[in-house]
């Protein structure tokens, strides 16, 4: 009795375990039917993108041969889609680019790596397409490897290239054309320009004629009158009672006085170069031209004997007088000299 319950127990297990496993196995079934449709949903979806895209796809083996090509691919080789499976690519290559086509297809084959070529293509029609062909190289697990292309239509790029050349050469053409009218117009307006220049010119030296002749009778009866009027007041006080100082400073003053009409009526050159002088500089340079020290100078103008050092070498540097070779009174007693 006891051996009976055993194996009817034992059978009633066995019997669960199947159920379990039946379950497990319809379960993994159905897992199984819905990865299978969503491949296939993925593969229709690949085909239908392929198919259909707008850009020209073709794929082949290594030999060249046509594998996969799409109906915009067809539509460039002008040949039925059915039709192309099989053949080779280079059948559709012109001559004039076999070479080019080889080297690039070879390269692809032998190394992998993706790349680009321009081509141009013959079809049926005995017309030829310009194409420019991407490709790459493809490697699968236990399948041969294969070479993607896609093929771009170039014929409206070089179409715009040409035009463009073509409207570059007439911007050139009229760039050359404008610049020589504007050169002309140029060479005109410089010759008025010149004519108007040269009158301009023959006016300005009559006006700067006529100014320097009037410079030159103002300061002349600037002088008349510093004699008439000034001269007599210089000869009472020198026969005054001064000491040796105030009469050192009177002379130096007549000195001065007839330097400057000097400079001013006889030497344009002297005229110039004092103009460059400041007030200070200008004393100083009279003092030295009638031969004075440093020492009488800085006395007589109530100065330093370093003050007046530094208004002599201002002096030569105006004056353009380099290095102590170059006498300082000398040169400013030639100045008068000067024409």
């Amino acid at each position: 009795m006891y051996s009976v319950i055993q194996v009817k127990k034992s059978a009633e297990e066995l019997l669960q375990e199947l159920e379990r496993h039946q379950i497990e196995l319809t379960k993994k079934n159905d897992e199984l039917r819905r990865i299978s449709l969503a491949l296939q949903e993925s593969n229709d979806r690949y085909l239908d993108l392929f198919e259909f895209a707008p850009t020209s796809y073709l794929v082949l083996d290594t030999n060249g041969c046509i594998q996969n090509i799409n109906l915009a691919a067809a539509v460039v080789l002008g040949k039925p889609q059915k039709q192309l499976p099989m053949q080779r690519f280079s059948t559709f290559v012109h001559p004039e680019c076999s070479d080019i086509w080889q080297r690039f297809f070879l390269g692809l084959c032998r190394h992998g790596k993706t790349g680009f070529c321009e081509l141009t293509l013959k079809t049926e029609e005995s017309t030829s397409i310009a194409v420019q062909v991407n490709g790459e190289r493809k490697d699968a697990h236990n399948a041969p490897a294969v070479i993607h292309i896609a093929l771009t239509d170039m014929s409206d790029r070089i179409k715009a290239e040409q035009l463009r050349a073509l409207i570059q050469a007439n911007l050139t053409a009229k760039e050359g054309a404008d610049k020589q009218a504007q050169h002309l117009a140029s060479l005109k307006e410089f010759q008025a320009l010149k004519d108007d220049f040269e009158q301009l010119d023959k006016g300005m030296r009559i006006l700067v004629k006529r100014g320097e002749t009037d410079r030159r009778s103002v300061e002349s009866n600037i002088e008349s009158r510093m004699k008439r009027e000034v001269g007599p007041f210089l000869q009472k006080m020198k026969k005054t009672n001064l000491d040796a100082k105030q009469m050192r400073l009177l002379h130096i003053i007549e000195s001065s006085l007839a330097q400057l009409f000097s400079y001013s009526v006889h030497s344009d050159y002297a005229h110039a170069a004092f103009g460059l002088l400041t007030p200070q500089e200008m004393q100083v340079a009279l003092l030295v031209r009638q031969g004075l020290s440093t020492k009488i100078i800085s006395s007589a103008l109530s100065v330093s004997t370093e003050t007046v050092n530094v208004h002599r070498k201002h002096i030569r540097n105006k004056l353009g007088l380099k290095g102590r070779a170059s006498n300082l009174q000398q040169h400013l007693v030639s100045l008068t000299d000067q024409p």
